[in-house]
């Protein structure tokens, strides 16, 4: 079993991804609230 770490490619992968999909989320401005924050 893989321990997976903070310096490991698998995780750097994963973190570029999360970050792809934050800006999408961004850019989108959905009007649903679910992807509003609290003080919207």
């Amino acid at each position: 079993m893989d321990v997976v770490t903070i310096d490991s490619q698998a995780y750097k992968s994963l973190e570029q991804k999360i970050d792809k999909i934050a800006k999408f989320v961004d850019k989108a401005d959905s009007p649903h609230p679910i992807n509003q924050g609290p003080d919207l």
